[in-house]
């Protein structure tokens, strides 16, 4: 289990590196980019299969630019207890900013790797693909530096996060 840590917060360094060594313009210095971390905090099964991971351990790195686009990278269990990788892209949508709170709608696509079938042992068609394409949306408030996000996940359920900006 440490072994397996230790493999995530090196790719996660890794990923941070190459974000932070992309050439940056003296306007994007000026629009406020940024990082965000998040972690889950629950998951909830339409189905309440007692089966299902519940628990799924997410950690995710987003870079966020100015104009409201996001790439990202994201770790965790997923529903059938299997190490899962979620690389993507995405948008940000701004809806209201109330006090000092900003409600808003994520939107990312990408692809997650991770699932396997272990010999028809699931029924999911996403066990036979293994990879596949995905899209997340999601709706979140905001607060200073911290945010709490609830993301759908197919028709299977959904994942809710925190994150903070750094």
């Amino acid at each position: 289990m440490i072994r397996g840590n230790i493999k995530i917060l090196f790719i996660l360094f890794l990923v941070m590196f190459l974000f932070h060594s992309m050439p940056i313009t003296a306007q994007e210095v000026e629009d406020e980019s940024y990082f965000f971390l998040q972690t889950s905090l629950t998951t909830y099964h339409w189905n309440r299969n007692p089966d299902r991971n519940n628990k799924q351990d997410l950690i995710g790195l987003e870079y966020h630019k100015s104009n409201s686009k996001l790439y990202g990278i994201a770790y965790f269990q997923n529903s059938y207890f299997q190490p899962t990788w979620y690389i993507y892209a995405g948008k940000v949508y701004q809806y209201k900013e109330i006090s000092n709170f900003n409600l808003y709608g994520k939107l990312t696509y990408g692809i997650i790797s991770g699932y396997d079938d272990e010999n028809g042992k699931y029924s999911s068609y996403m066990n036979d693909l293994g990879t596949f394409p995905a899209v997340i949306p999601s709706i979140g408030i905001g607060y200073e530096k911290f945010s709490f996000e609830v993301s759908l996940f197919g028709v299977s359920g959904y994942i809710a996060n925190l994150g903070m900006k750094f």
